[in-house]
């Protein structure tokens, strides 16, 4: 069967798995309906171009739907994720090895910063988080 480009579920269930000699990689992708248990697709490969080339067929409206329901509609909420999750790694070391002299141009800022700005920043994001810290 043919998936529905135009609609995304609300909840989606994806694994990777050993698919079949004549596939271009070792593993495949599998996703499916979360409320329903059906297969959506299977892809021959878990690439990211892969991934990103097979989504944007879906419309603009299914995909800005999905965000909104994974994100609501605070998207300053979902840029604060993503920087999070790039700059991870400097929140791991030791605020004496943070460098404060060097500014350099940080795309998710879009601003040139040093390091211990960027941790900063990131410790504004959650009382929890600047306690533990």
């Amino acid at each position: 069967h043919a998936p529905d480009f135009q609609h995304l579920p609300e909840n989606l269930c994806f694994d990777e798995f050993k698919s079949v000699k004549h596939v271009t990689n070792k593993m495949s992708f599998i996703f499916c309906d979360a409320a329903t248990r059906k297969i959506i697709d299977i892809l021959p490969n878990r690439l990211q171009k892969t991934l990103r080339d097979y989504f944007s067929i879906y419309s603009l409206k299914a995909r800005v739907a999905f965000m909104k329901k994974l994100f609501g509609t605070d998207y300053e909420k979902m840029k604060d994720y993503r920087k999070l999750k790039s700059y991870w790694r400097s929140m791991l070391k030791s605020a004496t090895h943070l460098n404060y002299q060097d500014y350099s141009y940080q795309r998710l800022f879009k601003k040139p910063m040093p390091e211990t700005e960027i941790v900063d920043y990131l410790l504004s994001l959650d009382p929890t988080l600047k306690a533990i810290y």
